[in-house]
């Protein structure tokens, strides 16, 4: 068997497996999702996401940097291999674990306080729907330590158990919409939730003792508080959209949008997960690389290349999908389908920046990162603003994120390829040829594919026909382009290995 680089097989296979996890759970996911929000219709799903989903972005945040500080100290101090670096290393996962404990305290009050004000005022399944959030934000910032532990301390191929293994969980939250109504569905949420933290504890947390520190809590706080900045700032970013649709067009309409963040969050995992992955491998290898960090670079552009040459193939198929399946499944969320197909263009600029943010954090050079994000921030509200006021609704909602999405990708592109001292002419000709496969499926799927085979048609049947005749072109005219990037980054190979390495069974074929 061919051997590869240690490193790089690990990455790869790590990859192999967490993509294959999601292959299997995402699609019961999705089609849980659909059908909740079927059963459900905009109003209640546009409470749901008011309620729970925006409280749940939001408390998160509420370790105040210890978490971000546990992503980038620990497998820094594991890179350095001495006996004190190794010793704060086990230290800090108690230390960090007693502070989310404190944090977890202060969501449950502040939600819980919402949810009273609420009930005051006459909101009661509004009131109803914060109680629940107060309960799966507790357990989610300890569902969410445990995750940074297995992230920190390399455990991937656990991580891809772990995702099989609960994959079956959106069932429930779809059973209890279908038999019992929204509160049914909210139950399912907090009891699957508290079986996946109970089972994180019992496989990566029981060795860890919770320890009250905050003298040494403060240490950590002040490390990672500004990695929980620019997170924080991000979060906004990511989510200022649905705020703003919730705040100005109202419950309902959100309802609507939810097709489009269904589209995005679901489309994302695959650029998020390589980014989960990267992270913990970036952070150790600056701890031993120290001042020659430059030699960091392949670690970024490789991820990157290979992102940008195979999402937009999958954004492509995406977005001449969403109509048929909206159509035919929830009709109700036709209002919805423009924005959606817009909104999702935000996932090949989301995997466009990944790698550059990893690095950005990982060797915390955290001030131009948030700079760059609250401008971001400024010109999603600036089209919020134009939107409202100009009546384009949803669909300058989705075109405003889209515009704010590549601004920022392309100015963190710049920033990170000029600390490499990239030059201008290399570094404007090399994001051209990152844009041009996405310029290339945006035209296709906007333009010359529909022109080729419109989508109109008398029957459900017959436009679904039309759509697999689409997404057969896509795949004609685009495959070249993942052939390429494979060829060019010389994986092919690598993922043959890999895959040989996982599944033992294929070597002897």
């Amino acid at each position: 068997m061919k051997s590869i680089n240690p490193l790089r097989s690990i990455l790869i296979s790590d990859s192999i497996r967490n993509v294959l996890a999601n292959l299997i759970s995402l699609p019961v996911s999705i089609l849980s999702s659909f059908l909740i929000a079927r059963i459900l219709g905009p109003e209640l799903t546009g409470i749901t996401a008011a309620t729970i989903m925006l409280v749940l972005h939001y408390t998160i945040n509420a370790h105040l940097g210890t978490l971000n500080a546990l992503g980038q100290r620990y497998p820094y101090l594991m890179g350095q291999v001495s006996t004190e670096s190794r010793e704060e290393a086990k230290q800090m996962l108690g230390i960090v674990l007693g502070f989310i404990s404190v944090g977890a305290a202060g969501v449950a009050i502040v939600v819980l306080g919402l949810a009273f004000w609420q009930f005051l005022i006459g909101s009661r399944l509004i009131a109803l729907g914060f109680s629940f959030g107060a309960v799966i934000a507790v357990l989610q910032l300890y569902k969410t330590y445990y995750i940074f532990v297995i992230r920190s301390t390399n455990q991937f191929k656990y991580w891809s158990q772990y995702t099989l293994i609960f994959s079956w969980v959106p069932l429930t939250w779809f059973i209890g919409a279908r038999w019992g109504g929204i509160v049914a569905q909210w139950i399912a949420l907090t009891i699957t939730e508290l079986i996946m933290c109970l089972s994180l504890y019992r496989n990566v947390g029981r060795k860890i003792k919770l320890e009250l520190d905050f003298k040494a809590s403060w240490k950590y706080i002040k490390l990672g508080f500004p990695i929980y900045v620019v997170g924080t700032l991000f979060s906004v970013f990511t989510t200022i959209d649905r705020l703003t649709a919730a705040i100005f067009l109202g419950t309902t309409t959100l309802g609507f949008y939810g097709v489009a963040t269904m589209a995005t969050t679901f489309l994302g995992i695959m650029p998020g997960m390589i980014s989960q992955i990267m992270w913990p491998r970036m952070a150790e290898k600056l701890g031993v690389l120290g001042k020659d960090w430059r030699e960091m670079l392949p670690f970024i552009e490789k991820p990157t290349f290979l992102m940008a040459f195979i999402l937009p193939i999958l954004i492509g198929v995406t977005i001449l999908v969403i109509p048929p399946v909206i159509e035919i499944f929830l009709p109700r969320y036709v209002p919805g389908i423009a924005a959606a197909q817009i909104s999702i263009l935000t996932v090949y600029f989301f995997g466009f920046m990944g790698m550059y943010t990893v690095f950005l954090c990982t060797s915390l050079r955290l001030i131009p990162y948030g700079i760059i994000t609250v401008l971001g921030i400024l010109l999603n509200l600036i089209g919020v603003y134009l939107s409202v006021h100009f009546g384009w609704g949803l669909i300058g909602l989705a075109w405003a994120k889209v515009i704010a999405y590549g601004v920022v990708a392309v100015l963190l592109f710049c920033y990170v390829e000029r600390l490499f001292s990239r030059k201008w002419q290399k570094l404007l000709l090399r994001m051209t040829i990152l844009l041009a496969p996405m310029a290339v499926v945006y035209l296709l799927v906007f333009w010359i594919i529909p022109w080729l085979v419109p989508s109109n048609a008398p029957s459900n049947l017959e436009m679904l026909h039309k759509t697999s005749y689409q997404i057969i072109i896509l795949i004609i005219f685009t495959s070249p382009l993942v052939l390429f990037a494979l060829r060019i980054c010389r994986v092919m190979e690598d993922v043959i290995v890999s895959i040989r390495r996982v599944f033992p069974q294929f070597s002897r074929i």
